[in-house]
This record gives structure tokens, sequence and C-alpha cells, in this order.
């Protein structure tokens, strides 16, 4: 949806700029109407405007396709780097017992950020964020803070082992919310 907003508001900003343009162009390039025909401007701007809305898309389509290509590299390193520092405060706090409130807390800064950087990039269908709303509460203890980074590690798995992710193909609106839902 936001590629298509963008999309339409750079079409008629660029319909704009290029009317004018290409008549005052083609008026001041030696095309010259014939006195005797009233409506040749009439015409002239009507070429330029058809002109314009021709060749619209593809000057359109060629600062989308660009803007995508670039934002592959930056999805592979998010879905990636998630994966990776989720993996190393899992095996910080479970299996070295090592609570270091600092690290946990950068840890899940980076993560909170990449998925969000993910769920711009990807164009996940809107789901109901009524429980998103809601701020964390403070981990009193032990426990609660395993369970807290163990919901966290069950969402980065589902996410990352959404056949949405895996399989040529898959475009299920389900999965896609489920994915969506996965990054909070």
């Amino acid at each position: 949806m936001r590629i298509d907003r963008h999309a339409a508001t750079l079409s008629i900003a660029f319909i704009l700029l290029i009317a004018p343009l290409t008549s005052s162009l083609m008026a001041q390039g030696g095309i010259r109407p014939s006195p005797l025909d009233p409506q040749s401007a009439a015409q002239r701007e009507m070429q330029a405007r058809e002109w314009a809305l021709n060749h619209v898309p593809d000057e359109v389509n060629k600062h989308f396709k660009k803007e995508r290509v670039s934002l592959f590299a930056q999805i592979r390193e998010d879905f990636t780097r998630i994966q990776l520092i989720n993996n190393e405060m899992m095996q910080t706090v479970f299996v070295q017992k090592n609570i270091d409130k600092k690290l946990i807390a950068a840890t899940s800064a980076e993560i909170n950020k990449r998925a969000t950087r993910l769920k711009e990039n990807l164009v996940l269908p809107r789901v109901d964020e009524k429980s998103s709303d809601q701020k964390p509460e403070s981990v009193a203890n032990y426990s609660q803070l395993q369970a807290r980074l163990l919901a966290l590690d069950t969402s980065i798995t589902s996410f990352v082992a959404n056949p949405l992710f895996k399989e040529p193909k898959v475009i299920d609106q389900l999965l896609a919310v489920k994915a969506r839902r996965d990054l909070g």
C-alpha cells in the first residue's frame, strides 16, 4: 500500500512537472503552428500530456525497481541478524546462566529495531495491534525474565520458520498475517 500511494504521488508530480515543460519546449523548439490553425496550441498541449502519461510508468518503475533491489540486502541482513543475536542471547542466559541486564536490553533493542524494519520492508498485511500498544511490564525475577525471553525466542523461531520465506511462490494471506504477528 505504501508503494502504491508513493507511486501515485510520483506519477501526479511527474505529469504536473513534465506537461508544461514539454509544451513550452515544443513551442521553443521550432515547431511552429500554422497561424490559421486555432487548435494547434490545444493539440500541442494534448500531445505533451499524452507523451507524459505514456512515459510516467517507465519512470516510476525505474525508481521502484532500484528502491526494492536496494532493500533486499537490508531485508536479508535483518532476517539473518535477528536470528544470530537471538541465539547468542539465549545461549548466554540459558546455557551459561549469565544474566547481564545491559546485554539483554541491548540485544532486545536491536531485535526490536530489526523487527520494525522488517515489518516496513516486507510489506506484510496489517493485523489488529491492540496488544502491541501495551507497555511492557517490568521483570521482577529470573523466572519472569526466562518466560519473556522464551516467548521472544518462540516468536522469532516462528517468524523465521514461516513457509512464506522458505517456499518459493507461496502466497498465503494467513501466513503473511502470522509473519506480521510474529514480528510483534
